[in-house]
C-alpha cells in the first residue's frame, strides 16, 4: 500500500511541475504565423482580425 501511495505522490509532482514550465512561451507573431500555416488551404485564406492574450 505504501508504494502504491508513493507512486501516485510522485507522480502527482511530475504532473503539477510539467504544467508551471516558463519554457513554453510563444511569441504574438509565431502565433500568427502558425494559425495562418496550419489554416490557411483547408477554408481558403486566413485573416486575423484579432488578437487577445
Amino acid at each position: 500500500m505504501k508504494k502504491i501511495v508513493s507512486s501516485m505522490i510522485v507522480l502527482l509532482i511530475f504532473i503539477v511541475s510539467g504544467c508551471n514550465s516558463a519554457e513554453l512561451k510563444v511569441s504574438e507573431e509565431q502565433a500568427k504565423s502558425s494559425v495562418i500555416e496550419q489554416h490557411t488551404g483547408h477554408i481558403g485564406r486566413v485573416k486575423i482580425l484579432s488578437i487577445e492574450l
